[in-house]
């Protein structure tokens, strides 16, 4: 690794877009460990798509619709994120 200065100007929209896709998966993360206490087992996260893999005994369209809804009214309370 080397130890030299670079400049750059971020893409702004792009990194932003990150942000939120990686606030999300934090988001559906929590949600998931927090009602059913299932860990994640794998992921792949890619710039506009992801894939989280739980230890859950099942995933019915039900439960999906379940977490769906808690993680969009954790969204909705416009909590502050703060990145350190």
């Amino acid at each position: 690794m080397s130890d030299q200065a670079v400049d750059g100007i971020p893409d702004w929209k792009r990194r932003y877009g990150n942000m939120r896709h990686h606030c999300a998966l934090h988001i559906l993360v929590g949600t998931v460990h927090q009602s059913y206490n299932a860990p994640v087992t794998g992921d792949a996260n890619f710039t506009v798509r992801a894939q989280m893999d739980f230890s859950l005994e099942d995933l019915s369209k039900e439960r999906v619709a379940t977490i769906k809804a808690e993680a969009n009214r954790l969204i909705k309370e416009d909590r502050r994120i703060i990145f350190g």
